[in-house]
């Protein structure tokens, strides 16, 4: 916070990496991406230390129920005061699956398609209380209005829901959504949902094209150009020189 960064991003799986030997033992020996703990607990704490600092929290449509990650994200906003985000990830990792008792990924059309009605029940749940629905009239002992708090009702393919959410209208009402999708499935889950898009390319001409192309899918969505703002990876290799640069990139 001290260095005024606005978000501590926090990347989050639930696999371990196998594919190699087709053994989890090289992942495990030398610490590639393991352990990883459950970073959600960590939010309450840090947001207690800081007070501008936002955090952008990994949550899986394919594997977390909606009504446990729309009330999980709601808790953590008030608890930081508005400054929590949600990245959006639909789980692909054979190993992800097999830790859910699945034998076997979800199609790539099918993982979209199921996070696009997880989106709009988690939409329904977070606007299940309306901002006034609050009333906290110690005189009375009233705490809601009960006519401003909704059940979702929701029937889908996908999922059931009744409603409404155990937790009130929070500051920022809903997280801010983060994704990261390249795909064309991504690209427009990216352009309906998105306020802060990832995206990685290896030249500034690549950065260049995918900015028109999401802009092009921000206007097929009725969305301005700066309704979502992009932000780049890059991976920087230092060195005394150019030289050195170049050759531990090389390595």
């Amino acid at each position: 916070e001290r260095g005024c960064f606005d978000m501590l991003f926090l990347a989050d799986t639930f696999n371990l990496h196998d594919e190699y030997g087709a053994s989890p033992d090289i992942a495990i020996r030398y610490g590639l991406q393991f352990p990883r703990s459950d970073p959600a607990p960590l939010i309450p704490m840090l947001g207690r230390v800081t007070r501008d600092l936002c955090f952008g929290l990994t949550a899986n449509t394919t594997y977390m129920e909606p009504y446990y990650l729309a009330r999980l994200f709601s808790t953590l906003d008030d608890l930081t005061q508005g400054r929590i985000g949600w990245n959006v990830v639909a789980g692909f990792s054979r190993s992800e699956a097999a830790n859910f008792g699945r034998s076997e990924v979800l199609s790539h059309k099918e993982r979209y398609e199921r996070a696009e009605e997880y989106m709009e029940l988690c939409y329904k749940l977070w606007d299940s209380w309306e901002p006034d629905a609050v009333i906290r009239d110690k005189q009375t002992g009233v705490f809601a209005d009960p006519s401003k708090v909704h059940r979702v009702n929701h029937v889908g393919k996908y999922f059931r829901c009744q409603g409404p959410l155990s937790v009130p209208h929070t500051p920022q009402g809903r997280p801010t959504i983060i994704q990261a999708g390249a795909s064309p499935e991504g690209v427009g889950f990216a352009a309906r949902h998105a306020e802060i898009h990832f995206a990685t390319r290896g030249t500034t001409a690549g950065m260049k094209q995918h900015r028109a192309r999401m802009i092009q899918a921000l206007a097929d969505e009725g969305r301005t150009a700066d309704a979502m703002k992009i932000l780049w990876g890059a991976m920087i290799f230092i060195g005394s020189d150019e030289a050195s640069a170049r050759e531990r990139e090389r390595r």
